[in-house]
């Protein structure tokens, strides 16, 4: 299930490269999120826990453990469409929103159909990791390897990927399947914000973002 969602992962973050494609032929960049370069192991190794680790762990107790279980009430649909908006904004780079939300509607899935938050916890570090590595990759080794080093993990990617998905057909899995409950009621947005903590939470989000667009397209 990991590889498989990774395997989406990849096809989310291909669109989301055409998307910013298209935007910069009109004049919208945006910047290209980096790894200052070091040759300290422990200085790596830390940036490693912080980018990789620490995210994977508390991002899934707060949105997958937390405000997801508060929205279920809501539907899960719901549930899982609002947590994956919050987890979206919770990043601020507004570059790199379809994937991000892509992920949050996946590691939902994962975690209501696997009952399990570790699973989650899983992806999410696997996902990091592979972000850090590529990174890594681009920061300290020339252009050719670092693009030779990235298309080995993306095609690694793809070929688990595409085994996962064949495996998971025969054997009847399907992730996004816990969505399909057609007798749960429909929510309205003003349900889920009788929730102060999840009000605060989506000012707080707004906030961050604002600063961040004008941080990025330099409107100050």
């Amino acid at each position: 299930m990991v590889m498989h969602c990774m395997f989406l992962f990849i096809g989310l973050a291909v669109i989301n490269s055409l998307l910013l494609s298209l935007l910069h032929r009109v004049g919208i960049d945006f910047p290209v999120q980096q790894l200052h370069p070091t040759d300290n192991i422990i200085s790596l190794l830390i940036y490693f826990i912080f980018t990789a680790v620490i995210p994977a762990v508390f991002e899934e107790l707060l949105v997958r453990g937390y405000i997801l279980n508060l929205l279920l009430p809501n539907g899960k649909r719901f549930a899982v469409i609002l947590s994956a908006l919050i987890f979206m904004v919770m990043h601020t780079q507004v570059q790199s929103f379809i994937p991000v939300f892509g992920a949050g509607v996946l590691l939902a899935c994962l975690y209501l159909y696997t009952g399990n938050i570790y699973v989650s916890m899983a992806l999410h570090f696997v996902n990091n990791a592979y972000s850090f590595m590529i990174m890594y990759m681009q920061q300290t080794v020339n252009a050719v390897s670092s693009v030779g080093f990235a298309a080995f993990l993306i095609s690694v990617i793809i070929c688990c990927g595409i085994a996962a998905e064949i495996y998971m057909r025969k054997a009847n899995i399907n992730i996004i399947s816990v969505l399909a409950d057609k007798t749960e009621k429909n929510a309205s947005l003003t349900q889920a914000m009788h929730s102060p903590v999840l009000v605060l939470a989506v000012l707080c989000c707004g906030l961050a973002i604002a600063a961040q667009l004008v941080t990025d397209l330099g409107l100050m």
